[in-house]
């Protein structure tokens, strides 16, 4: 009896020590789990929150650039229609370049007269960009067509071309849907001359054709009449000036020209 006794106890011990364990094991688990399971919904929501700036960094960035653009298409189409309302100059008043001229001087002689090339590069070249504006809107009222608006926009591009240039040592344009661009690069000297220099490719040009070519580019953007914002670039090396104009819309379009490239005016100082 004794010894059957003493049995059932040890069986009674055995069991309780290993429900004892199993229990321990369990609840070990379930407090190892726990910390990974929150650890990987935190790291899933840094992720998902990391992706979710970034995706909206990039889309603001994007954003900010069609906005920027489409600013510009907007002041376009608002100056096409400002037009049909007001003159013949898309609203802009050109007396201030009428009352400046001399009509016994050339258009180059009365922006660059007077003018000492020591200073062009000033104020981040700011007198050599206000005189290649002045001389492009003068070319441009006599041929009867508007003055351009500068772009800030489009002088970026404009700066960032030039700078290209400057950097390699060569001319280059680059082909765009959206703008026009003429180049040029002169000794620092002599750098008043490169808008004339696309001016006199008017020679080249024929009227009665009415078709563009690589002999004429430059002068026809010039003068394209649909045009309606420039921005300018200009940077130099050791050696010469490098001059970018941007145009928007762009010109030298197949099949537009004779819609948009017309005849010198005579007497256009006296325009009013």
């Amino acid at each position: 009896m004794n010894f059957l006794s003493t049995i059932v106890i040890y069986i009674i011990v055995i069991i309780s020590i290993a429900f004892v364990l199993v229990k321990a094991n369990t609840d070990d688990s379930d407090d190892e789990n726990e910390p990974i399971i929150s650890r990987r919904n935190s790291d899933t929501k840094v992720f998902v929150k990391s992706n979710s700036i970034k995706r909206k960094n990039s889309k603001r960035k994007t954003f900010s650039t069609t906005r920027e653009i489409s600013r510009h298409k907007s002041n376009h189409n608002f100056s096409k229609r400002r037009s049909s309302t007001s003159n013949k100059h898309n609203g802009f008043d050109i007396t201030p370049y009428l009352k400046a001229i001399n009509p016994k001087k050339t258009i180059h002689e009365n922006v660059w007269g007077g003018c000492n090339y020591r200073y062009f590069c000033d104020n981040e070249y700011r007198p050599y960009i206000s005189r290649v504006i002045s001389e492009i809107n003068y070319i441009r009222i006599s041929f009867g067509v508007p003055i351009l608006k500068e772009s800030k926009f489009l002088s970026r591009i404009a700066k960032n071309h030039a700078k290209k240039m400057s950097q390699t040592g060569r001319l280059s344009t680059e082909h765009s849907k959206n703008y026009g661009l003429n180049v040029g690069a002169a000794y620092y000297e002599s750098s008043s001359s490169i808008v004339t220099r696309w001016y006199e490719q008017r020679y080249q040009y024929s009227y009665g054709s009415g078709r563009g070519s690589s002999l004429t580019s430059m002068f026809t953007q010039l003068v394209w009449k649909d045009t309606a914002f420039m921005g300018v670039g200009v940077s130099r090396d050791y050696r010469y000036l490098y001059l970018a104009v941007c145009f928007y819309p762009r010109g030298n379009i197949e099949g537009l020209y004779k819609k948009n490239v017309f005849k010198k005016i005579s007497n256009w100082y006296k325009i009013k």
